[in-house]
Formats: structure tokens, sequence, C-alpha cells
């Protein structure tokens, strides 16, 4: 039997959140950090990653980037920084339309590819992860910090990005932008 891979998706807000993203970076390198976090762009996770044999992974890509292909821009609310435990996100609000796009690609994994859903897909949080570690101090130090900085109130959403890799780990995506 082959190997699997890992794929994530996600909405890239990258730009719109570039400021955040900068500030987040120069604590994250000021803080005893364990994780590589931003090697990836910033982003509003959609599903949570799964694995697919090797041999259907461009299969899947293809119907998620049709999928896409689909979308009208629309927008979402920005709830703001919340932390719990050893990860510190930007909370994006539920929507009709973030909710219809999440369960798309649920319903396209499943019937399509057989993908079971992710116990954490079953009641979605919509967020933009800014810090992650083993060491909660560390998160909890970097949350206080950015605290102040400014979020903005709307992001767009009219970039998607594709996600691959052989181990899944942090550190390890290579991600494709999808318009």
């Amino acid at each position: 039997m082959g190997a699997n891979m890992y794929i994530w998706t996600g909405i890239n807000v990258d730009n719109a959140l570039r400021k955040v993203k900068e500030k987040a970076q120069a604590i994250y390198n000021a803080l005893p950090f364990s994780e590589k976090l931003f090697t990836m762009p910033i982003h509003v996770s959609l599903k949570m990653s799964f694995e697919v044999p090797d041999e259907e992974a461009q299969m899947v890509i293809a119907a998620l980037q049709r999928l896409f292909a689909t979308q009208p821009s629309f927008g979402m609310q920005v709830i703001g920084l919340e932390q719990y435990d050893n990860i510190a996100w930007i909370r994006i609000a539920r929507s009709a339309k973030l909710d219809k796009l999440h369960d798309d690609i649920l319903a396209l994994l499943q019937t399509q590819f057989d993908v079971q859903p992710h116990e954490y897909d079953l009641d979605y949080t919509y967020h933009v992860t800014l810090f992650m570690d083993d060491d909660a101090e560390v998160v909890k130090c970097a949350a206080e910090q950015i605290s102040t900085t400014p979020l903005p109130k709307l992001l767009t959403v009219d970039t998607f990005a594709i996600g691959t890799s052989e181990d899944g780990k942090i550190g390890t995506w290579t991600v494709k932008n999808v318009k």
C-alpha cells in the first residue's frame, strides 16, 4: 500500500492581516516557541487537515479547486483575539456563507473520497491561528503582547489556499493559492 498525503484548506487572509502577521512574527521570534508557525500564509481554516492516499491527492486538490472557483467573494466578521491553553487565534464569526462552504467541503470529501469529518469539523470554530506551542505560558505571553494590535472588523473571502504535507506536521506544508 502507498503512502498518504495530508491536505489542508483555508481562506488566505495574509495580505489583509499583514500588519498583524508582522507583529506576531516579531513576538514569535522574541519568545522561546518550539513550533514553526509562520511557514504558511495567515489563513482562516475551513476544515481540519486530513489524510488521503498519495494516488488520490491530486484528484482531491482538483475537486477542491473546482469548488473554490464557484465561490463568490463575501465578507467575514472578525470577533477578536482569543487564547485557550496552548493556542491563540483571531476568532471569526460564524455565518451562513462560511457554514455552507464548510459543509460543501465536508460533503465533497465524504461523497467523492470517503474522507470522514474530524470531530472538530462537526462544530467548527473559524479562526486564524497566531500562536501555538506545547508551552501554554509562552502562548499566553504572546497573546498578551499582541492584544493591543488593531484588528480589522471585516475580512474578504476571495482567495483560498490548499496545502499538502507528507507528514502533516507544522512547518512541512507546501501551499498553493486558489482564486
